[in-house]
């Protein structure tokens, strides 16, 4: 790349460092008596490898979208994979301590057994590039891409992925443990279990079909379970200093899931049916070695996994809970549907079988999705049940009006910090994105970047959004003034 090229993108760096620098907030009550987060709060930013680096011909989802599924081909989508430098900076730029980057198991692993190093020297060279402008990095193993191996074997149907998994896991701990702690083993199991099985929207998935969903949704529970013995023996340096070696999590996608009709006994059955299955099962099976009798364990990676428990193999295998947030759900009961679990999730596209009037005064990203912050202290309450610390993994809204996007980021981090004042563990906040990136089968349609970027010149501007971010961060928290001129609409 030319020097012109890289200055002309470097543009986008010094426009945001024009939001002048400041040193990591306190924490508890600011000298005017406002609240501050904790000073070791982390501040974040969040990308997957697929959606970010393109060009990864090596995997599942890119061959699905060649072979004409879908609209959108990814490309080079942010041509991250030569430009994690300049993220970097960008994400250092909008204040962030830590950021979540993602591995391409397709690259590392081309061939099942055979690690490509030169791939594994460029994981290392982007680790480095967060490390050096003093950011936590977070990585994440799998964000629903699969290698093409993988894929020819069944995918997550193969009881034998649990293993191989958990080798690639103990293989990317063992050449990069000196350089990361927190490790994410699987983003989302179960909307990836759910969307391939129950939606088909992802390479050899299915509709309605239960069964698939449920034994996908075993395997990913062992799978983690066997990587997190892995990576726990394989990575025992301390990286960051802190005095542990690492730290292992799945992040999963949660929403709180209310009743269509509240006055519906059958509706209110039905959301606590369907919040079982999508939000809770996963952590009572990670966290107290429970499996829910529903999951189909014939042909599974579990065996002996028919009975409810316990699992000692399966419990205490997950150090955090980590909330990916964008917003609540609404169920109606639906005899016949899913079963057992009869029930019609209301996703805005059936949302006229389930509100006959509709519901006109939501706010709404760009892809539909019902802006409800509150939701996210709920989650919160909920999920400390299980005694783990917490970390909002994802937040983010789909926008191309800048300040929808930064009222959004205030009013959850209102959230949080009504969740920190009340004594929840919360430590930290990951925004998704940090750009403009690939959104699977919406392509590059919808936008969720603190940066907006130009998918041909691959130029990187900064949003409205990394001022308030900033601004929150050198705050210590989003203060009355900052929640005051972030309004919207």
């Amino acid at each position: 790349m030319g020097t012109t090229w890289r200055v002309r993108h470097l543009a986008a760096v010094l426009a945001a460092l024009t939001i002048s620098c400041a040193g990591s907030p306190g924490s508890g009550e600011a000298p005017g008596g406002e609240f501050r987060f904790p000073a070791d709060f982390l501040w974040g930013v969040a990308a997957s490898a697929y959606q970010t680096e393109g060009d990864s011909p090596g995997n599942d989802y890119d061959r699905w979208l060649r072979n004409g599924h879908g609209q959108w081909r990814n490309g080079k989508a942010d041509n991250s994979y030569e430009l994690f430098d300049l993220d970097s900076e960008l994400a250092r730029a909008a204040g962030a301590n830590s950021f979540r980057m993602g591995i391409e198991w397709a690259r590392v692993e081309p061939a099942r057994d055979v690690f490509d190093e030169s791939e594994i020297a460029h994981y290392r060279a982007v680790l480095e590039s967060i490390r050096q402008r003093g950011m936590k990095p977070f990585v994440t193993l799998h964000h629903f891409t699969n290698p093409l191996w993988v894929a020819d074997q069944g995918r997550w149907l193969n009881p034998g992925i649990v293993r191989e998994f958990a080798d690639y896991a103990g293989r990317m701990a063992s050449a990069l443990g000196d350089l990361a702690d927190e490790w994410i083993t699987i983003n989302e199991p179960v909307i990836y279990a759910t969307g391939a099985y129950w939606a088909k929207t992802y390479p050899g998935g299915d509709l309605l079909d239960m069964t698939k969903a449920n034994r996908a949704l075993v395997n990913m529970i062992y799978a983690h379970a066997a990587a997190y013995d892995a990576i726990r023996a394989a990575d025992t340096r301390d990286a960051d200093g802190d005095g542990r070696a690492c730290r292992v999590a799945f992040v999963h996608a949660l929403s709180p899931h209310y009743p269509a009709d509240p006055q519906s006994p059958d509706d209110v059955r039905a959301a606590a049916r369907f919040d079982q299955y999508y939000n809770r099962q996963i952590f009572d099976a990670l966290v107290y070695g429970r499996l829910d009798p529903w999951l189909e364990p014939e042909g599974g990676a579990g065996g002996s996994a028919a009975s409810p428990g316990p699992h000692p193999e399966l419990a205490g295998r997950v150090d955090y809970v980590g909330i990916n947030y964008y917003s609540p759900r609404y169920i109606r009961s639906f005899p016949g549907l899913l079963h057992p679990l009869e029930a019609l999730p209301c996703f805005s596209f059936v949302e006229p079988l389930c509100f006959s009037g509709g519901r006109p005064d939501v706010v709404r990203g760009d892809n539909g999705n019902e802006v409800h912050p509150e939701g996210l202290f709920e989650l919160i309450e909920d999920y400390a049940s299980y005694g783990l610390p917490l970390i909002v993994t994802e937040n983010g809204i789909a926008a191309t009006e800048g300040r929808k996007r930064s009222w959004f980021i205030v009013k959850h981090l209102e959230q949080v910090e009504r969740a920190l004042r009340q004594g929840y563990r919360v430590e930290g906040y990951l925004h998704w994105s940090l750009l403009d990136n690939f959104e699977w089968l919406d392509g590059y349609s919808m936008r969720f970047g603190l940066y907006t970027v130009d998918f041909e010149t691959f130029e990187r501007t900064p949003t409205e959004a990394v001022q308030a971010y900033r601004e929150i961060i050198r705050a210590g928290g989003p203060t009355p003034e900052i929640l005051a001129r972030y309004t919207w609409p």
